[in-house]
């Protein structure tokens, strides 16, 4: 609300259904979110049982491999377009890629403590410190670092929603970095021993 008046323009996370997916009913935007959470939810036991039986590492690989596979539709197609012609099919989609984001976000934050925790042996409290230490960093410098990447982008786009789309691309590009830098995680299985 700004003077008993509320503003015309979206927070950014409701952006990328209003603009990008073309919907109008803002309030509804929680109620889709559900489709990433829940799944993750009904995932997080099981993740860790996977994770015991393949190792935590590859785990993780797989659920990064299957957040870039629920992703790459939202980066490529044309949302917009899709959601004026038949926004049913564009919210299928959307719901789709959440609950398939949802389930393999689960195999990539259960298992990534663990690996921390062993890594950390004697360490373990300071190895946990700054693993979330880096973790509430990124979520405080994480959006302003996005929106100004988003407003440069938009000034050599152009148009509303726009940007939306190249946030996207930029989250498929900094997972696929994720992917390989797990690459060289060689140690933190459970009971491993450190070399």
């Amino acid at each position: 609300m700004n003077g008993g008046k509320k503003s015309s323009s979206p927070p950014h996370h409701r952006k990328v259904y209003v603009y990008t997916l073309g919907f109008e009913n803002v309030e509804d935007v929680a109620f889709y979110l559900n489709a990433f959470a829940i799944p993750f939810l009904l995932m997080a036991v099981p993740a860790g049982l996977i994770a015991a039986r393949i190792g935590r590492a590859k785990t993780i690989r797989i659920g990064l491999i299957g957040i870039l596979i629920a992703l790459v539709p939202l980066a490529v197609l044309p949302m917009r377009s899709l959601a004026e012609s038949n926004q049913s099919s564009a919210l299928s989609i959307l719901v789709i890629c959440l609950v398939f984001g949802g389930l393999s976000w689960a195999l990539v934050n259960i298992n990534s403590i663990v690996i921390v925790w062993e890594i950390g042996g004697e360490k373990r409290g300071a190895y946990t410190g700054l693993y979330y230490f880096f973790s509430m960093l990124a979520a405080v410098a994480g959006p302003p670092i996005v929106g100004l990447m988003l407003t440069v982008t938009n000034m050599f786009i152009g148009g509303p929603g726009k940007e939306m789309d190249f946030l996207f691309l930029m989250s498929v590009t900094f997972l696929f970095l994720a992917f390989l830098a797990m690459f060289k995680v060689k140690t933190g299985e459970l009971g491993q021993k450190l070399e």
